[in-house]
């Protein structure tokens, strides 16, 4: 984690907490700046400039003083980290992460190839599929298995665990401090150190069944 005015310039972050009063924070909600939000920090000035963020395509100039209260982690660095001497960047690589960042929510291979035909039909499957391979490699994508047998990818950001629907294949994300307290006391107890850890609860029904 760290604070959005320490990312450099070209750089896609995931917004983790905004740690400012209430009232800017509902201004910086009315933009488009909220948690679980993608950002790209289009410029970063060591001086106290304002940083020029990206959200969905739209341009945004945020005070120095108000960006150092948003916190945030990392996503796509394109330039220096995906792309190397084995993965070239290429037109269509380049495309896949622009239509990547824009995912809210958890997608299927199929669901993503079929978005990314409907913008660009020459782009291959195999492209598709490799890119996503090469992202979740690199920890970047995050590969959640359903009870059908299927895989749902999602872009890694800060922890949290899910509850799957076996009925309609929804899935829903949550965070409970209460749970995340209770595993590190088990673990003290039974005298081991936890690594990680991902929590799936099923269920039979849920609202989106209704």
């Amino acid at each position: 984690m760290k604070k959005l005015t320490q990312i450099t310039e070209k750089i896609s972050v995931f917004v983790l907490a905004i740690e400012t009063d209430k009232k800017e924070r509902e201004r910086l909600y009315s933009l488009g700046v909220l948690p679980e939000s993608i950002i790209v920090v289009i410029k970063n000035s060591k001086n106290n400039a304002p940083l020029i963020i990206e959200i969905d395509e739209s341009r945004l100039a945020i005070a120095k003083n108000i960006a150092e209260k948003i916190i945030v982690s990392y996503v796509l660095d394109e330039e220096s980290f995906i792309f190397d001497a084995q993965h070239k960047k290429t037109e269509q690589r380049s495309f896949i992460l622009k239509e990547l960042k824009k995912q809210k929510s958890h997608f299927s291979l199929d669901e993503f190839t079929q978005k990314l035909h409907k913008k660009n039909k020459k782009i291959g499957n195999i492209t598709i599929y490799r890119t996503l391979k090469l992202l979740t490699k690199k920890g970047i994508l995050e590969v959640l298995n359903l009870p059908n047998g299927t895989n749902k990818f999602e872009i890694k950001k800060g922890h949290h665990d899910h509850i799957i629907c076996e009925n309609c294949g929804s899935i829903m994300e949550f965070h409970n401090e209460k749970m995340e307290k209770l595993q590190k006391e088990i673990a003290k107890k039974n005298k081991i150190e936890l690594d990680y850890h991902k929590m799936k609860l099923f269920a039979k029904n849920c609202p989106f069944c209704k």
